[in-house]
């Protein structure tokens, strides 16, 4: 199956083309703020890259669906339903944090994706590979308190852009044996397109907003 995958749910935009596990084409760039004018563009000139101009042999598209950038996601989702019902095709919502941990790759430890949620919160879950093709979720997408993370999860391996973010604060409080993996700093849109190419078709599609914690004093 050929996946068109978009990644906007942080300060990085990707778009990626897959074909079962294997990636055919990726870009990703640094480009906050500017999403919305971008994306539309790089998936045109990515589909130009590989011969598909207007979508030919795309049979899924693929959206990072959060926790992450509010406006990020709007953006992401939107476009992908556009596209899919232009090229008549499915659209799934891949959660991020779950694309984050099969980015990291197949290994013992418990994987924690991190993504910043600002004012010393973070959002996470918990995963582990079962086999080297089938990670499995032990813990749903919630916010908590950094601290509160690196007291649960002293001997999992961090992953994703709230990791490289608070990798300071990490190595400070874990000490040398800090499992904080630097390797995956952002959500990919490869990950985010294999993913999408394993879900079923009757996954919700509908944004995966985690909302922080209320701060003492902080409107509501």
């Amino acid at each position: 199956m050929r996946v068109l995958g978009i990644e906007s749910t942080g300060a990085m935009l990707g778009v990626a083309l897959v074909e079962g596990e294997r990636i055919l084409a990726e870009w990703m760039e640094l480009a906050p703020r500017e999403h919305a004018r971008l994306l539309l563009p790089r998936v045109a000139q990515l589909l130009e890259a590989v011969g598909a101009p207007r979508g030919e042999g795309v049979e899924r598209v693929a959206v990072s669906a959060g926790p992450g950038s509010f406006t990020g996601i709007r953006i992401g989702m939107a476009t992908a339903r556009a596209l899919a019902w232009g090229w008549d095709v499915a659209a799934v919502a891949v959660p991020t944090l779950a694309a984050i941990a099969l980015d990291a790759g197949p290994t013992s430890r418990e994987i924690v994706p991190v993504v910043d949620a600002r004012r010393g919160d973070v959002y996470a879950a918990r995963f582990r590979w079962l086999s080297p093709d089938e990670i499995l979720r032990i813990e749903e997408d919630r916010a908590l308190p950094l601290d509160e993370l690196l007291d649960m999860a002293r001997d999992a391996l961090l992953v994703g852009p709230g990791a490289d973010l608070h990798q300071e604060t990490i190595r400070r409080r874990l000490g040398p044996g800090a499992r904080a993996q630097l390797a995956v700093p952002a959500p990919r849109a490869g990950a985010v397109a294999r993913l999408g190419a394993r879900m079923g078709p009757d996954v919700p599609f509908v944004p995966a907003y985690v909302r922080p914690l209320p701060r003492a004093g902080a409107p509501s």
